[in-house]
């Protein structure tokens, strides 16, 4: 009994030496609780490589800085510091309890690129800021659809909601809204834009800006959800026209009733007198 224990304790430290050779061999670093957990490089392959059947190939937890790292010195817009695949599950799960979930950055492709057959391709959640954040030279978020459909949606659905009323006041709310031409400070980009002062807006349309701590100095606003108020203002306008018109038709019969019978009471009149009176028809 005690030489198969012995056995199994040699077999064990063989394993050992094996496992710290291959490390070594393969450039995986192992180092302090806060610095890099596992540091693998790799010239022309994958620094580090997991694949799992029913669980997680690849993770990593860092209490201060990232939990995974990922870099690629690569000029293919397809190659990726980090990338993930998942069967029926997520390829690559970023959470971070007061930082950023998952973070990418790039120079000449894509910081971020998510794509799904069948479910999400990009999921961003937070409890305290933004789901998604994108910060772009071009766009701050693009989104393209070869096939034509939906390129970008917001869950809607007439199941989901109550108190449904139409938005009131909509042009007496138009009124008191403006479109401006700016310029952003330094801080962000110094660019020319147009749109509009979300605490104006806010002080219209209250649901469709977020504000600070304050509650007074506006982060931002939600600029499609503009759209239901422009809506409800067309039909405003439109129902204004309609009545107009409507009242002008009416006028326009009443005059056409009057010219009928004064040319009624012009053929009377010429039955005593023998003169020629020419009619008038308003109608023409």
């Amino acid at each position: 009994m005690k030489k198969i224990e012995k056995v199994k304790i040699i077999l064990n430290l063989i394993i050992l030496i094996l496992w710290q050779a291959y490390l070594k061999a393969q450039q995986i670093v192992v180092d302090e609780v806060y610095n890099t957990g596992i540091q693998s490089t790799s010239l022309n392959s994958i620094g580090v490589y997991g694949i799992s059947t029913y669980h997680t190939g690849v993770w990593g937890v860092s209490n201060n800085e990232y939990g995974t790292i990922g870099q690629t010195g690569s000029s293919d817009i397809n190659k990726s510091g980090v990338l993930g695949t998942g069967q029926v599950a997520r390829g690559v799960t970023g959470s971070s309890v007061t930082g950023i979930g998952v973070y990418g950055t790039s120079t000449g492709g894509y910081g971020v690129c998510g794509k799904s057959t069948n479910e999400i391709g990009v999921l961003g959640e937070s409890t305290n800021s933004y789901g998604v954040w994108g910060n772009g030279k071009t766009y701050d978020f693009y989104a393209w659809k070869e096939d034509g459909s939906i390129a970008y949606g917001q869950s809607s659905s007439r199941r989901w909601k109550t108190n449904i009323i139409n938005i009131p006041n909509p042009l007496e709310k138009m009124a008191q809204l403006r479109g401006v031409y700016f310029d952003w400070n330094s801080d962000h980009g110094g660019l020319h834009d147009v749109g509009f002062i979300a605490e104006e807006i806010g002080s219209v349309m209250p649901e469709i800006v977020g504000y600070e701590e304050n509650g007074i100095d506006a982060t931002g606003m939600d600029y499609s959800k503009m759209t239901p108020l422009l809506v409800e203002a067309a039909n405003a306008m439109r129902k204004e026209y309609q009545e107009k018109f409507d009242e002008q038709r009416q006028l326009i019969d009443w005059l056409i009733a009057t010219n009928a019978s004064i040319n009624e009471e012009i053929d009377r009149l010429k039955q005593f007198v023998n003169l020629p009176i020419a009619k008038t028809n308003f109608a023409e």
